[in-house]
């Protein structure tokens, strides 16, 4: 129950940091984008997953699929020490919007005007 309890107050704590680095450094008018982009990424992977647990499950056995899983999850964060986030020490300063963005017009606006002529 306590593991359970911190992975879900780090869960909590991640969402709020990404949701804050993303408003940040992403200009506005791409902010949607951007989200919509990463819930593809990471939800769309759970059929992926789930389909490679259960063939795992199947070759090895459930028991030792989930040794394995478990292994993989406790050294996933490794990636960080070895990729090209390691070196990195500060972020880059933020690029704020220096024009808004254009107003959206109506689905059908341009027939409308087009027809007005």
């Amino acid at each position: 129950m306590l593991a359970g309890t911190v992975i879900g107050a780090g869960v909590v704590a991640g969402n709020v940091i990404k949701a804050g680095f993303r408003q940040a450094y992403v200009p506005h008018r791409l902010l949607g984008r951007v989200r919509v982009t990463m819930q593809v990424v990471n939800l769309g992977t759970m059929p992926l997953g789930a389909v490679l647990g259960g063939a795992l499950g199947m070759a090895l056995g459930l028991r030792p699929a989930m040794w394995v899983i478990t292994a993989g999850l406790a050294l996933s964060g490794l990636i960080l020490l070895i990729g090209p986030l390691r070196k990195r020490r500060d972020l880059p300063e933020p690029r704020h919007d220096t024009e808004p963005a254009a107003p959206a017009r109506p689905a059908g606006s341009e027939l409308v005007s087009a027809a007005a002529r």
